[in-house]
């Protein structure tokens, strides 16, 4: 496996860490004791962990896939196991088990917009009838979304 990027995180200074750094919020599960972050998405969703790869310089041998044991589909996921990503992103206050519990990141207001397209890219949704659009997560990040 090729190098990736291990302290990509440790500044936001760009529209795409910004963004990434949303999708994380939205879609990523941080595992503080095994200094993981996992993004785990379904078969159609599979380029977006291909992108997230080439965001951080590593190469396709990091995407894995497994089969859902409930649903029978195919799940894509990216795992990466590094203390520098961990404790980046504990200081942008991503916490283990975050669902419902999202937190706003210390990021600078040029990359709100980069930062919300990646929570809604994560978490957000447009009903198939297109009647309605939607954002789940927590009160916070909804109040500032």
């Amino acid at each position: 496996m090729k190098e990736y990027n291990r302290h990509i995180f440790d500044t936001i200074d760009s529209a795409e860490k910004a963004y990434w750094l949303g999708f994380i919020i939205a879609d990523g599960y941080l595992n503080i004791d095994r200094r993981m972050l996992r993004i785990k998405l379904g078969n159609k969703d599979k380029h977006h962990l291909e992108k997230f790869i080439n965001f951080l310089g590593g190469d396709l041998t990091m995407l894995k896939s497994e089969i859902h044991n409930t649903t029978g589909n195919i799940q894509w996921y990216v795992s990466t196991y590094s203390i520098e990503i961990k404790n980046a992103l504990i200081k942008l206050n991503v916490e283990q088990s975050k669902s419902g519990k999202e937190h706003i990141p210390p990021i600078d207001k040029i990359y709100y917009r980069d930062f919300i397209r990646g929570l809604w890219d994560g978490d957000g949704f447009i009903r198939e009838n297109l009647n309605g659009i939607g954002l789940v997560g927590s009160f916070e990040c909804l109040s500032f979304v």
